[in-house]
């Protein structure tokens, strides 16, 4: 059967109610009300937006978590879940030596995407936010290692008898999520039980730094904490525990484009998980928090009186730019390259440029052949990205399938094309790319895909006719510097 928008929304409804009746039997069988919240929210499962599969499939596809697969599973996180248990005791007597010198601090602040942000390149923001403490989330052994995340410095927020309760604490919610796993033996439910995340090694990392967050925050006397983690993520569901608990401030950066399909999004229906004050830099993401009862106190509007739109200013001359967008899907990419080689051979006047996503895998073949065919830009600054395309009066085209960054250069004068046929892909970004730009299906026939955006490549007028209302805007670190002298004004989350 074909997959359409109404089955979409179909399996969105029945997969909320399957979290809902999950959240509920976790309630009932575990006692420890932390425990069960712990398990259901605070360590990551299945992604609610997988990149990589459709919901349909999920809910048609038989389970392949054997036996034997399972066990191998769990030895392997045993194994993981000791040994970082040895290293977190070493470095913590390691730490004795040390000086500690506690102060009181107002922020605690963390920005592992700091670049997603700012306008300036390679933000420190040890070395330039006055009065603030920096957390960064560790999800691996490597973490523990990288000066950056600071473990060897929060190890001294949690006790060696604190260690071990976690270590013990980590048994029991590992034997409690087992119970669970065994009398939920429904397969609507399996997709959600995933032992490569509900495992000991998992559960511990997480214990040990929500401990260390918590006890960070006391010792320091910090009153607001201020995250750009996503709220679909669980690093942003740990904050806003944590600040319910010590009953601080807590405000989330969102400098993405987020949509009514995602289900991360469906705010109204669990409150709880979700942040109570936002800053936003998109009149998109206002339109998304008002549809989830947000009302203008609960969230802060950026926009760049600086910003100047370059659209329609001149007539534009013959050459094409285009600037081809990855994502962190394959499929996706590998298309993408199909296009851009088939677009060099066609047309002659043309100047190509490429942006890598952070989180995706380009082997060297694909590296190599990208690098002597355009221009990579993935690491420039915003600033000499805006520069290069200011006094570009070619005609502008962006080609991907979805990527935020589209509406951040739409006032430099780009015209999306949006590639569609991906499954729920399509659907899932489709309030914030229906009726800006152009839409082609590489589901049917990719060549003929390609003669078609060939084809609209050579037209004369390819400027956006339309008002940018869903447009981003970016921060300059002045900004975020300024907004934060004035956060006990502007907040008025709770």
């Amino acid at each position: 059967m074909k997959r359409n928008y109404n089955s979409y929304l179909s399996s969105i409804n029945v997969f909320e109610k399957h979290l809902m009746l999950l959240d509920n039997f976790f309630l009932s069988e575990i006692k420890n009300k932390f425990y069960s919240f712990f398990l259901m929210h605070l360590v990551s499962w299945q992604k609610k937006d997988s990149i990589n599969s459709n919901l349909l499939d999920i809910f048609s596809k038989e389970s392949n978590d054997k036996k034997v697969k399972s066990f191998l599973i769990n030895v392997f996180f045993l194994v993981k879940f000791f040994t970082f248990f040895l290293i977190t005791l070493i470095i913590k007597i390691v730490s004795y030596i040390f000086f500690n010198k506690f102060e009181n601090k107002k922020f605690l602040i963390s920005f592992p995407r700091v670049n997603d942000t700012f306008y300036e390149k390679d933000i420190n923001l040890s070395n330039k936010v006055k009065n603030s403490i920096l957390f960064e989330f560790i999800y691996s052994f490597k973490d523990v290692f990288l000066i950056k995340k600071k473990y060897f410095i929060f190890i001294k927020y949690i006790s060696l008898f604190e260690i071990f309760h976690k270590f013990y604490e980590t048994i029991i919610i590992f034997y409690k999520y087992r119970q669970v796993k065994k009398k939920k033996k429904s397969k609507k439910f399996n997709y959600l039980l995933n032992d490569n995340d509900y495992n000991f090694f998992n559960i511990f990392l997480k214990l040990i730094q929500i401990h260390m967050l918590g006890r960070c925050i006391k010792t320091h006397k910090i009153k607001i904490m201020i995250s750009n983690a996503l709220p679909t993520s669980v690093d942003s569901k740990i904050f806003k525990y944590i600040s319910n608990d010590l009953n601080i401030k807590y405000c989330c950066f969102i400098t993405k484009l987020i949509c009514k399909n995602n289900l991360g999004y469906s705010f109204k229906k669990n409150k709880k998980l979700y942040p109570d004050f936002y800053f936003i830099n998109s009149n998109q993401n206002v339109k998304i928090l008002k549809l989830n009862k947000y009302s203008k106190n609960n969230y802060y509007l950026f926009k760049n009186k600086s910003k100047k739109d370059f659209l329609n200013l001149s007539t534009p001359n013959d050459t094409i730019t285009i600037l081809y967008i990855f994502t962190r899907n394959e499929l996706e990419n590998s298309k993408l390259i199909n296009i851009l080689d088939f677009t060099a051979k066609k047309i002659k006047n043309i100047k190509i440029y490429y942006k890598y996503h952070p989180q995706g895998y380009y082997d060297k073949k694909i590296r190599d052949y990208l690098k002597n065919e355009a221009i990579d830009i993935s690491n420039f600054s915003n600033n000499k990205i805006e520069k290069i395309f200011i006094r570009n009066f070619d005609k502008k085209i962006v080609i991907t399938s979805f990527s935020s960054y589209v509406y951040k250069i739409l006032n430099l004068g780009f015209l999306p094309i949006w590639l569609k046929g991906f499954g729920d892909l399509d659907f899932l970004f489709k309030d914030i790319t229906n009726d800006l730009g152009i839409e082609i299906n590489l589901d049917k026939n990719l060549f003929l895909a390609k003669k078609k955006i060939v084809k609209i490549l050579k037209k004369n007028k390819l400027n956006l006719t339309k008002n940018i209302i869903f447009s981003s805007d970016y921060i300059k670190f002045k900004d975020f510097n300024n907004f934060l002298k004035n956060f006990d004004r502007i907040y008025s989350g709770r």
